[in-house]
């Protein structure tokens, strides 16, 4: 199946490869963020073919930058793609959920960070949310991160 697009035909996986392409080079994004976020892009359209391509292209392309480093807001991912935020938001909650999900190790130290906890008392923490995730796996990462936080220095948060 081929798709017209200004007079060029393109198959539907090289027209998803320009589109991501495009919105990099928009954004200044690096040759090896925008090969992963072709790939994520590649990999999620099938799976989620019901939804809008562009905002699928710009949440890949933000979830990509966010795991290599590449300091890039949602703001200026929706810029260059014409992605409205709520969308890109939508999306790129929907991406993690389903492909990158959240953990409650990756709240940690934000949070112990901004209590300012020692090491010692991070370990601890640690220790209690690997047993928490047992027997709870269900529950909001962040929610189990607190709860241990609060049951093992209830004095830090009073």
């Amino acid at each position: 199946m081929y798709t017209e697009n200004m007079g060029i035909s393109y198959t539907p996986g090289e027209y998803a490869d320009e589109m991501v392409q495009e919105f990099c080079a928009r954004a200044h994004i690096d040759s090896q963020t925008c090969c992963n976020a072709v790939k994520l892009f590649k990999k999620i359209s099938i799976k989620l073919s019901g939804l809008n391509k562009t905002g699928l292209r710009a949440a890949c392309i933000y979830t990509i930058c966010k795991q290599n480093g590449v300091p890039r807001t949602m703001g200026e991912i929706a810029g260059v793609t014409g992605c409205c935020m709520k969308q890109l938001g939508k999306y790129e909650s929907l991406l993690n959920q389903k492909h990158y999900p959240v953990t409650p190790e990756d709240y940690i130290e934000r949070f112990s960070r901004k209590l300012g906890l020692k090491f010692r008392q991070i370990k601890i923490i640690h220790e209690k949310i690997t047993k928490y995730k047992i027997d709870h796996p269900y529950i909001n990462p962040a929610a189990i991160t607190c709860c241990c936080i609060y049951n093992t220095f209830p004095k830090l948060v009073d």
